[in-house]
């Protein structure tokens, strides 16, 4: 596992990159490198806006007021979304869960986690031993453990 980055580890890299003192700094674009957003029970509903983080990876907006698909497909504007956490918005709580999970996996098809589950897609090969635990951990167990859940 690697070792966390300290604040004051990312500040003196930030000052590095950028050439700027980081107590002097007054603005910071995120829009081109943010790579997580966090926004949980924020009551959001509509997501205008969100094409301009197109280095967006992971996003967690659960317990959010999101109801409409049209607001949802907002998120096909980000190009390297692969996480997503919706549990708890109105969209999501209107839907049975696989119905949700097919259909939000076909909007957004570059999508690899969903609601803290990895999205399986038909045309996908089967997860090998590397896939499961590519970190060394006991594969061999999970792989058992994966196949003898369903």
């Amino acid at each position: 596992m690697n070792k966390a980055t300290t604040i004051k580890e990312a500040i003196k890299k930030w000052e590095e990159k950028t050439g700027q003192h980081a107590a002097q700094a007054t603005e910071e674009s995120l829009s081109d490198t943010l790579e997580e957003l966090w926004i949980s029970y924020n009551l959001v509903e509509k997501l205008k806006g969100i094409n301009v983080l197109r280095s967006l990876k992971v996003l967690y907006m659960s317990n959010n007021l999101v109801k409409e698909w049209s607001e949802f497909n907002k998120l096909q504007e980000l190009p390297n979304l692969e996480d997503l956490l919706f549990v708890g918005n109105p969209l999501y709580d209107g839907c049975e869960l696989e119905v949700w999970r097919s259909e939000a996996a076909r909007r957004l098809p570059g999508l690899k986690k969903l609601d803290g589950e990895t999205v399986l897609r038909e045309d996908e090969p089967p997860l090998t031993v590397a896939d499961i635990e590519p970190d060394g951990g006991d594969a061999v167990e999970t792989l058992v453990s994966a196949e003898t859940d369903d």
